[in-house]
């Protein structure tokens, strides 16, 4: 069912050595409070737009007038929960799409909402790899955590900055055995990736 999942990109000749979906509880749990945080300023644009048009449609209406801010409120309270609930929906979809890979030549992510997307990297061009277990991760011997790996290919920021670019997998299932499987595969990456930094 997994190799399903990246059926597409596959080499004839490539041989999945690691796939695995996220911990779906888990991968929206952590996006909760931005979630909170942006229906929030969502839902107060929402009110106070609405408000000042009922304001201009109700002008000198002492009734309205007197009602604003109990008006203003229902609709912050209406707006935010419609901006939880599609946060959700789009989340719940985004986990369910997600799922990471690694082959004997490379890395892959699959992700997206609506539409199906793939990111690679060669196993050469992998520099350093972290994992990170949170509070709602899953415990056990198939742990869910947030897999990161950097990779030897640089962008440049907005500011100028140079940094090297990443890959992030959050809440991935048996993550710690990726993390290992890894490890074993691009030891000695490192020193290639330090030297570039320093240059």
């Amino acid at each position: 069912m997994k190799r399903e999942m990246f059926q597409n990109v596959l080499s004839e000749d490539e041989e999945l050595l690691f796939a695995e979906g996220v911990n779906k509880r888990g991968f929206v749990a952590k996006k909760i409070g931005i979630y909170i945080f942006v229906s929030a300023g969502f839902a107060f644009f929402i009110s106070v737009f609405s408000t000042v048009i009922m304001m201009f449609a109700n002008f000198g209406n002492f009734d309205f007038q007197f009602n604003l801010f109990g008006n203003m409120f229902s609709i912050w309270i209406i707006s935010f929960v419609i901006g939880i609930v599609i946060f959700l929906i789009s989340s719940i979809l985004e986990a369910n799409n997600t799922y990471f890979a690694i082959t004997n030549k490379r890395i892959i992510k699959r992700g997206g909402t609506f539409n199906i997307s793939f990111i690679h990297y060669s196993l050469k061009n992998i520099g350093t790899v972290n994992v990170s277990g949170g509070i709602v991760d899953s415990r056990g011997e198939d742990a869910s955590a947030t897999l990161i790996v950097t990779v030897k290919d640089f962008h440049t920021n907005m500011d100028g900055n140079i940094s090297p670019m990443q890959i992030a997998v959050e809440s991935l299932n048996s993550a710690y055995k990726a993390y290992n499987l890894l490890s074993s595969k691009v030891e000695g990456n490192n020193e290639s990736l330090r030297v570039q930094i320093e240059k």
